[in-house]
């Protein structure tokens, strides 16, 4: 269980051992928009929310660091101040969650998510039948997803569902004994959630796209 005010008073204990001394409502408040909401107020008017088990089926939850930004300016404290705010935000709740069966995972900004995504995307990979299949047809076998670019709508303000696509290139290991096919190309790998809460994600499907350049130059020896 995730009790927003357990989050709080950990996320100003590690702001007071990082030097940066924040009122406990102020923190508060801070938690609050980290998570969607623009205010504390707002976030205990949500009846969909229970404030003593906050994303109870979550298996990520991705903070909104522009929005932390904005409520320390609401606060008359400095902006700059909203990355390690969010990240001592999110260590604290990482706190909460120790020790749990399968804990959420939490996520300071979208750039941190981005960072999960793009090694998620390569583990992945090597599982899914789309992929397998699309290789089956090769002369390689899956080695590399290089993602470089990222798709998606506001996550706080999208409604019961959330997408997002990632995209970039892939390249396989050469079977130098079957008749060269493709071993390199473009892929997509769309990533489809349920919502949790503002910002709180259940994975629903994740879906694959692969295709090959047949003429990719292999620049060996032939």
């Amino acid at each position: 269980m995730i009790k927003i005010s357990t989050v709080a008073f950990q996320a100003r204990n590690l702001l007071r051992a990082s030097g940066m001394q924040i009122p406990h409502a102020h923190v508060m408040e801070l938690v609050a928009s980290s998570i969607g909401y623009g205010t504390y107020a707002a976030l205990k008017l949500d009846s969909s929310v229970d404030m003593e088990d906050l994303f109870p089926e979550a298996e990520h939850v991705v903070q909104q660091v522009n929005a932390v930004k904005q409520r320390l300016r609401d606060l008359g404290q400095s902006g700059q101040m909203a990355n390690p705010v969010s990240l001592a935000i999110r260590d604290a709740f990482a706190q909460v969650v120790q020790g749990q069966e399968e804990p959420c995972r939490f996520h300071a900004s979208m750039e941190d998510f981005q960072d999960f995504i793009f090694q998620d995307v390569q583990n992945e990979a090597f599982g899914d039948s789309n992929v397998a299949d699309a290789y089956a047809e090769t002369n390689a076998y899956i080695d590399e997803f290089y993602t470089d670019g990222y798709e998606f709508e506001s996550l706080a303000k999208s409604e019961e569902e959330w997408t997002l696509e990632a995209s970039g290139t892939h390249t396989g290991e050469l079977d130098d004994d079957r008749p060269y096919s493709g071993h390199a190309g473009n892929f997509t790998a769309t990533y489809t959630f349920r919502k949790d809460g503002r910002c709180g994600l259940v994975l629903m499907d994740l879906e694959f796209r692969v295709d090959f350049d047949r003429s990719y130059d292999r620049d060996d020896d032939e």
